[in-house]
């Protein structure tokens, strides 16, 4: 595949085709012998993908994108930053290379980067990749994680790790079900290293996930644009007794920090002139009720993830909305009280899905308005007419 790619006549042909109809392109692919149109056709994919997930990777002449299974599961730049920033050393061990954003990143805070891989084309697209990259210090072995832990001499001061998450066809999210499969695998790694860094899917029990793996010490849920990315788990050799959880959003800053199974009980009560909705990352970290330790709210009812309050609050982590009105589940009601027949639609511990209301309504996306359909604290299903507050 890279031998082919990287053919100047290749290259040309993918510029020259960034913006064509793809579909046509490969209908009609008999009329250019000599050029692999599928992979020209991958790659152009991959290219649109990277504009935004991995623009370095999109900007650097001659740079080889991965398939675009790779390009689905890799990190992006700016999480492979964020966990690079949590470490430095000498020499780290990337035991899952695959498209080599991480290595890349953590390049910049190691000495030595042991990129590992057992698929031949992704290390070698990425070896090519790393030298156009600037990346002198990684070293590129193709070779499975397990022989690699095996025959490996010294010590790491990291070792990074993101199973694969696919089964043949379906998206698996349990470490049993990922390749590798990591638990076995601890004893290995802590022969190694001192400190372990696991991305595991945002789709994860944290409790199940920090009690599966041995010595976790902390928890990132990663957000970016209040969309949960990445799940991190931190582990230390030294015993820790507790076990610190973090919600972050790269967009913003850390929104919530806590210890793992720390809990309150909120006040709760019936809705008030402000509406808050946390951010992604502090309802996956499961402390949302923690909130209400830092601001004046109260929740609308104990397993309705929504806050209110009839003054503004300022800094909230997540979005603040002013309430317009408060009416039944009822599409006469609803239709009454907004303009047009356009809204955005939210519920939280609500009998009916998105998809549902919006059938049930009539209502298409957009516009102006924030509909929240929930539970109130006194277990009757209301509708919340908002607007998002601008101070």
């Amino acid at each position: 595949m890279l031998n082919l790619l990287v053919k100047p006549e290749v290259q040309t042909f993918i510029k020259e085709h960034q913006t064509s109809d793809l579909d046509r392109l490969l209908l009609n692919k008999s009329k250019y012998p000599g050029i692999p149109v599928d992979l020209v056709v991958d790659q152009i994919r991959a290219r649109e993908k990277a504009k935004e997930k991995l623009p370095l990777w999109a900007a650097t002449e001659g740079i080889i994108m991965p398939p675009l299974l790779s390009m689905e599961q890799c990190s992006s730049e700016q999480t492979a930053a964020h966990k690079a920033s949590l470490f430095n050393g000498k020499v780290c061990i990337d035991l899952t290379g695959g498209a080599g954003v991480d290595s890349f990143y953590l390049s910049k805070q190691f000495d030595t980067i042991h990129y590992v891989e057992q698929n031949q084309e992704l290390a070698e697209i990425a070896q090519h990749n790393f030298k156009l990259l600037g990346a002198s210090n990684i070293k590129v072995h193709n070779t499975a994680a397990e022989a690699f832990l095996s025959t490996f001499e010294g010590k790491a001061d990291l070792i990074y790790i993101d199973p694969a998450r696919r089964d043949e066809e379906n998206k698996v999210f349990r470490f049993e079900s990922c390749s590798p499969n990591i638990l076995p695998l601890q004893k290995s790694i802590w022969e190694k290293t001192e400190k372990v860094l696991v991305k595991a899917s945002p789709m994860l029990d944290i409790t199940l996930a920090a009690s599966q793996l041995t010595s976790v010490k902390e928890v990132h849920v990663v957000s970016l644009a209040n969309e949960v990315k990445e799940l991190l788990l931190i582990q230390n050799k030294t015993e820790e007794e507790s076990i610190v959880v973090k919600a972050i959003d790269l967009s913003y800053h850390t929104l919530l920090s806590f210890n793992l199974g720390e809990s309150i009980t909120p006040k709760t009560g019936s809705i008030q002139r402000f509406l808050y909705e946390p951010g992604a990352a502090i309802l996956k970290s499961g402390g949302v009720n923690l909130l209400a330790n830092s601001f004046p709210l109260i929740k609308l009812h104990e397993n309705t993830h929504l806050f209110s309050s009839s003054s503004y609050v300022k800094n909230f982590p997540g979005r603040s909305f002013e309430v317009e009105k408060v009416v039944k589940y009822n599409k006469k009601e609803i239709a009454k009280s907004i303009e047009g027949n356009k809204a955005n639609i939210a519920v939280r511990n609500f009998p009916d899905s998105v998809r549902l209301f919006r059938k049930k309504t009539g209502l298409k996306d957009g516009g102006d308005y924030y509909l929240f359909g929930y539970t109130a604290y006194d277990n009757s299903i209301e509708v919340a007419i908002c607007k998002k507050y601008h101070k």
